[in-house]
């Protein structure tokens, strides 16, 4: 019998004593510091008299939807089992059809960043369980991850409490030189999805009040232009507010 994926990931990292994070509460904790880095936000914009531009801003993100970019190969796996495959997932795959231990197998998929995923899932709960998503306004979101985007039903996602937000890439941004997970950083950078709006305007603070986003963000968006209109239906492709790398994380 296949051993199952835990099993598998337990035999590349080992045991280990440390007691592993979970994402949910340290995004559940960290709400108090993202209010208030948005109410900072806030005044800086009425001080500049930007509030008609922020409104504009917030209005737009606070649509926001939930996507996820894969390619031809996960679309097949997706249709064969009936569900959303994680790394892992595709990784336990290729083992079988190529006879390789799934080390060797996920060693291929994750490439220059297995060391990085070992190390994150070794330190976050359930890990093994994510499936890496996109806040994503309406458009192609990031393609190197796939060319194909789904965006999960907005039904579905409201529902669902167990989402957590996070500002940057996981893997790149909280992994330190000596392949530690930085959870100082990571724990400052989390929110529920009912926050995430709000996180989204931190992370564009300074594109915010420079006004450089002018390029890039609608004017209005209840207009369709920038690939996107009020129901987020696909048009233009091209750089957008659905390019935000703003992850977050589905169970």
């Amino acid at each position: 019998m296949p051993e199952s994926i835990p099993d598998a990931l337990k035999n590349i990292i080992g045991t280990k004593s440390n007691k592993k994070k979970n994402l949910l509460v340290l995004a559940k904790e960290n709400l108090p510091n993202i209010q208030s880095k948005f109410d900072s936000l806030s005044q800086e914009v009425e001080n500049r008299l930007l509030q008609d531009y922020f409104s504009k801003f917030m209005e737009l993100v606070e649509k926001f939807g939930v996507s996820i970019n894969i390619s031809e190969r996960k679309i097949e796996w997706i249709c064969t089992n009936g569900r959303i495959c994680t790394t892992y997932d595709i990784a336990m795959d290729r083992a079988g059809r190529e006879k390789i231990s799934f080390h060797e197998a996920l060693q291929k998929e994750c490439n220059s960043h297995f060391k990085l995923r070992i190390q994150f899932h070794s330190e976050i709960e359930n890990e093994e369980k994510f499936k890496y998503t996109a806040l994503n306004i309406g458009n192609v979101g990031l393609i190197h991850y796939g060319r194909f985007c789904f965006f999960y039903d907005d039904i579905i996602i409201r529902k669902i409490s167990a989402i957590a937000f996070i500002k940057g890439n996981s893997l790149d941004s909280y992994v330190q030189a000596n392949d530690s997970l930085d959870i100082s950083k990571l724990a400052t950078e989390l929110s529920t999805k009912d926050f995430a709006p709000k996180l989204t305007a931190i992370k564009h603070s300074n594109e915010i009040i420079s006004k450089k986003a002018d390029a890039e963000w609608p004017d209005d968006p209840g207009r369709p232009q920038h690939g996107f209109d009020r129901d987020r239906q696909l048009r233009h492709p091209r750089r957008s507010a659905g390019d935000c790398p703003d992850q977050s994380f589905l169970p």
